[in-house]
């Protein structure tokens, strides 16, 4: 009889583990479905952890975008300074004998620009910028390309072609980087320098341009135009093909560069304060 006193307690704790387990049971499944309130304290203090993270991801989108387009800026007029610069009037001189070409290219390129400007900007304007940038440094390796090879071949009706079409391509990838440029960039202070060196940079790229296209004649041997007949513009026909070639390749410095661009909604200023 000395095992009674143990099979009552052991009664008793079977009892108390079926109470438990029928208080358990009769419980909404809402019920046990509720977070602990530490739970919801590591929830609470998470967010704010969060909305900083995703804040700091979108500067730092932000910022690159604004180099690469400042940098594009630079490249695009290095380009058309290096490729359609003076020695391309030098070129159209010589390949054709007189100066009647070059007014006419040099026309068509004006007033296609002109006539085309308002329908770039309502179209920079009503699509997505991103997609617009890297669609239009996609295309514009078509009209670089005709240049090179109307330049290689020395057809030049090609070139009422060519210009034009680059003259467009060029318009549109400016309108589109400045107005990409200011989505990047909060209105203030900020904004003011931040276009102002864009626009340095431009002007630096109107100078290089030019530069580098002596730098390809000095590596030619023929900087001074001594080469060729005095009489029709001193510079060998050969050497201004390398030239204006070498130039037409700077395309690929600046224009691949939109492919790097990060889609991120434009900075918006916070709503001033209502005055009391």
């Amino acid at each position: 009889l000395g095992f009674l006193p143990h099979a009552n307690r052991l009664v008793e704790a079977l009892a108390r583990l079926l109470a438990r387990t029928a208080m358990g049971a009769s419980k909404s499944p809402l019920e046990n479905a509720t977070p602990a309130h530490g739970a919801l304290e590591d929830d609470m203090r998470r967010g704010p952890l969060l909305d900083e993270a995703v804040d700091a991801d979108r500067t730092r989108k932000h910022r690159c975008n604004v180099r690469l387009c400042m940098w594009m800026g630079f490249a695009g007029t290095f380009f058309m300074q290096a490729a359609t610069g003076p020695f391309l009037d030098i070129y159209m001189y010589k390949v054709s004998g007189s100066n009647r070409l070059v007014g006419a290219v040099e026309s068509a390129r004006g007033i296609t620009q002109l006539l085309a400007a308002p329908a770039l900007g309502m179209l920079a304007d009503s699509v997505n910028r991103y997609q617009l940038a890297r669609v239009q440094s996609l295309l514009r390796a078509i009209p670089v390309a005709l240049l090179v090879y109307t330049i290689a071949t020395d057809k030049h009706p090609l070139l009422y072609v060519a210009m034009p079409m680059l003259a467009v391509s060029s318009h549109l990838g400016d309108t589109v980087r400045q107005a990409l440029l200011v989505d990047n960039i909060r209105d203030g202070p900020d904004r003011t320098k931040i276009i102002s060196r864009g626009f340095s940079l431009r002007y630096v790229g109107l100078a290089a341009g030019p530069i580098l296209q002596l730098v390809v004649l000095f590596c030619l041997g023929d900087l001074h135009g001594e080469g060729g007949d005095q009489s029709n513009g001193g510079w060998q026909l050969s050497a201004l093909r390398v030239t204006l070639i070498a130039g037409c390749l700077s395309y690929l410095i600046g224009e691949p560069m939109c492919l790097f661009l990060k889609q991120v909604p434009p900075l918006v200023d916070p709503p001033a304060a209502a005055a009391p």
